[in-house]
């Protein structure tokens, strides 16, 4: 294994990762001063770029979708697919929707509808911010994300497949410079990715935990504090995802993305039709005339004059974690992409995933925001026991709990596992040389390597300092990759070009 190692790009993200671990360990209090620090310096300068930049992808989708682009095959005009139409949307739709959903759907709408940001005038349990928080949904869950996925992974999926370039992240900005002569640079970008997804993926990860060990608490009493949990469950999700990871695409990842999505839709379908099913369409329906009628501006709402930051807290956290995931997500949602349009990619990894998220946040949301008004006191319940504990509320409310609470901490399992795994087999592949990530040829330990270092960090930081610890990863992570993605829509733009010529 260490004869294929590309040590550079390897090393250096590794050790970076390694020394945060020990510095956690033996200087607790300056590690965790230190984090905030950067993290704080990173929001307070450079939100307007995250909040541009996430705008600025949906453009670059549209304008790939009505170009001479939009008709080129990937792959060449004879390529065949690697999946079935059905199983890429699957395997597409589980590595990008992840855990997050899960985690903030039901306690996200009750933070906005019980605390809106006060600069904005908006009365706390109003009719107004019910209107505001589901529209904040909308916005944080749907095109604005996955355009950040789709616009490096389209450019990666045409250099890869179309224009024969290696499998490295720098292969994304090839159409812009001569990479023969600037090895160091395409190194530097994966370099900084594979830094990136550590911490983006440790972030959702430590999300994935809080919920899970939350739901394990309430379905076995006798555990008494959940924290005792995050350990375990993180060693055996991790050792699950690097078992997927080694059996490939077209075995275990594809098999998991498809439990996964029958679990999601069982699950969506109960809270549907057992809630409050009017309330529901009414409401996601008002909302999401004003998440679309508003969208520039609420997008580009970054509080530059007030003190309370709460753009910092929800929006560019949640743009700084899709921006994590995107380089490496790139990798692999480009290679799986062979014999498809351009079309049809941007419909599988923007639309799909969009209207997806929207459908799911408007049921959950949607459900919460009744709870609340009808009497479910879910504001108490979120300062007396946390975020994680809003969703197992709810659905203490629906039909059979004691079903259903089971069936959906088997959902977050499973989702964190068919996210992760794809992305470590990624993260392997890119550590090590001649990879080839539909054929696993990534050395196993290397994968092993991977898992275990995210692991730690995630324990870390949830140990630490919580979903504070978790939002911190994800922004400090998220703002390299955002850097590295608005130089990646420069090339696409040069292969619209290239598909006006007919040289794609």
């Amino acid at each position: 294994m260490f004869k294929k190692i590309r040590k550079g790009v390897f090393l250096v993200p590794a050790v970076l990762i390694l020394i945060s671990i020990l510095a956690s360990i033996f200087f607790e209090s300056s590690f965790e001063v230190a984090v905030t620090n950067i993290n704080s310096l990173l929001l307070s300068n450079l939100s307007w770029f995250i909040s541009i930049v996430g705008v600025l992808m949906i453009g670059f989708c549209v304008y790939a979708w009505f170009s001479p682009l939009g008709n080129v095959r990937i792959g060449g005009k004879d390529a065949t697919p690697i999946l079935k139409k059905w199983n890429w949307r699957m395997v597409t739709l589980c590595s990008t929707v992840a855990v997050g959903i899960l985690f903030w759907s039901a306690a996200e709408p009750i933070l906005h509808y019980a605390y809106p940001p006060s600069v904005l005038n908006i009365k706390p349990e109003s009719y107004e911010s019910a209107i505001f928080s589901m529209s904040t949904m909308f916005m944080h869950w749907s095109f604005t994300g996955f355009a950040i996925y789709c616009v490096p992974a389209l450019v990666f999926a045409l250099v890869y497949h179309n224009k024969k370039q290696k499998l490295s992240l720098g292969s994304m900005i090839s159409p812009l410079f001569d990479y023969k002569e600037k090895p160091r640079l395409e190194s530097f970008i994966d370099i900084i990715s594979l830094f990136s997804l550590a911490l983006g993926i440790s972030a959702s990860l430590g999300a994935g935990v809080l919920m899970l060990a939350k739901g394990l608490q309430i379905t076995i009493p006798n555990i008494s504090n959940p924290s005792t949990l995050f350990l375990p469950l993180i060693v055996v999700i991790m050792v699950l995802s690097t078992i997927s990871s080694i059996s490939g695409v077209t075995k275990g990842i594809k098999i998991l993305s498809q439990i996964n999505i029958i679990f999601f839709i069982v699950l969506l379908s109960v809270a549907f039709l057992f809630g409050p099913m009017a309330f529901i369409l009414n409401l996601s329906t008002e909302s999401f005339g004003v998440f679309i009628d508003n969208f520039f501006t609420r997008s580009l709402f970054i509080e530059s004059i007030g003190t309370e930051q709460w753009p910092q807290g929800w929006t560019t956290f949640y743009w700084s974690t899709y921006f994590a995931w995107a380089p490496i997500s790139a990798i692999f949602l480009g290679k799986i992409a062979r014999g498809y349009t351009v079309k049809e990619f941007i419909k599988t990894n923007l639309i799909v995933p969009a209207m997806f998220s929207i459908v799911y946040v408007a049921i959950i949301g949607g459900s919460v925001i009744f709870q609340q008004i009808n009497g479910l006191d879910l504001i108490t319940i979120f300062n007396e026991q946390g975020y994680e504990f809003m969703i197992y509320a709810l659905l203490d409310t629906l039909p059979a709990p004691g079903i259903l609470t089971p069936i959906f901490i088997f959902v977050v399992f499973l989702s964190f596992v068919t996210a992760a795994d794809s992305n470590t087999n990624v993260m392997a592949s890119l550590s090590t040389k001649n990879s080839n990530l539909i054929d696993g040829e990534a050395p196993n330990g290397m994968k092993i390597i991977w898992c275990g270092l995210i692991g730690t960090l995630a324990y870390i930081m949830l140990s630490m300092s919580g979903i504070d610890g978790v939002k911190m990863l994800a922004n400090i992570g998220g703002f390299p990759s955002a850097i590295l993605i608005f130089i990646v829509s420069f090339s696409l733009i040069k292969l619209v070009k290239e598909a006006k010529e007919n040289k794609l």
